[in-house]
């Protein structure tokens, strides 16, 4: 009696499988780099809070957004896993937008959710880089005045 293969699966060819791992590599190096800067941007909140650049109460408002945004990232990436309700996109940008993004950047990270889509991750950017301006302009006396009306 022959051995026969069960199971056999096609061998990627050595160019395919050095360009998924260019890909992988050049996700992780993405990844890196807003975890870095959700971290550093967390601090500079928290720092503009101590200096009186923001009242504490935005601190707090701040931080509920984010913890918001987590745990949206992680019941999407829940549902995406057993085929359930999918959290629209436009909600997890809008919750980076308002602040949430360093959250996001994290969710993304250990959830390996939401890294591969080019489009979502530029619209993610361009939260980032809109969220940022809009928290400095608010360290700003009429920026300071506004959100003082707010909270």
């Amino acid at each position: 009696m022959r051995s026969c293969a069960v199971n056999a699966e096609m061998v990627e060819s050595r160019r395919e499988i050095k360009a998924a791992q260019q890909m992988h590599e050049a996700r992780e190096g993405r990844s890196t780099l807003s975890i870095w800067l959700a971290g550093a941007w967390t601090l500079s909140v928290i720092t503009l809070t101590i200096a009186s650049r923001y009242p504490w109460k935005a601190l707090a408002i701040w931080f509920a957004i984010n913890v918001v945004t987590f745990a949206l990232y992680a019941a999407d990436k829940a549902a995406a896993k057993r085929g359930g309700w999918r959290t629209p996109e436009a909600h997890l940008h809008l919750l980076a937008l308002v602040g949430g993004w360093p959250a996001a950047a994290y969710a993304q990270r250990f959830f390996r959710h939401k890294t591969s889509k080019e489009t979502f991750r530029a619209t993610y950017w361009l939260t980032v880089i809109a969220n940022i301006g809009g928290m400095l302009w608010l360290t700003t006396s009429s920026g300071r005045t506004f959100l003082s009306g707010l909270v």
